[in-house]
């Protein structure tokens, strides 16, 4: 389908065209993509949703928005979108911890790798959650993805309080 019949039907209500639109006008027309994906976004479209988080909190093409690309990340959050789950967790991350930890466990959930190694660290280092050996290996040894997984457990065996645990459960020297 060329792009003026998308542009019609997305004018007639069609979300999906709308999200066509904004995906092939992004290169070269950022304003014209924004206009096409807030058609779809408004509509419950997921993935236009987080272009326009992408849009906004870049700027590319069109003005920064700090306000609304939190605005339709948080949107695409809370419709399932794993990787929108992650961004949301390290958007909030530092004013509150036990939020984030809370989209981390969501987008890890869904085997977003970034996330369980994100959880995985957060359970090392008691932030946002209670520190907690067994749930930091768990999370760090479910990313999917290979080096994530080695260096996310590099980190979580790393930790200072790992070796007294180990000696404690009688599996020094087995890992």
């Amino acid at each position: 389908m060329d792009v003026e019949s998308c542009k019609s039907r997305a004018r007639q209500g069609d979300v999906c065209a709308a999200y066509v639109v904004g995906c092939r006008s992004i290169g070269s027309d950022p304003r014209a993509a924004e206009e096409y994906y807030i058609l779809a976004a408004d509509a419950g479209h997921t993935r236009a949703q987080y272009q326009l988080y992408s849009l906004y909190s870049t700027g590319n093409g069109v003005p920064k928005n700090e306000v609304r690309a939190a605005y339709y990340l948080e949107l695409a959050a809370n419709n399932g979108l794993p990787e929108t789950e992650y961004s949301l967790g390290k958007l909030i991350q530092e004013k509150s911890p036990e939020t984030a930890a809370e989209w981390f466990q969501k987008a890890s959930k869904h085997e977003y790798s970034a996330a369980q190694c994100h959880l995985a660290m957060m359970y090392k280092d008691g932030i946002g959650v209670n520190r907690n050996l067994s749930q930091a290996l768990f999370w760090a040894n479910s990313s999917q993805e290979a080096t994530m997984l080695r260096w996310c457990l590099d980190e979580v065996l790393q930790a200072p309080w790992m070796g007294s645990h180990f000696q404690a459960s009688g599996v020094a020297g087995g890992i």
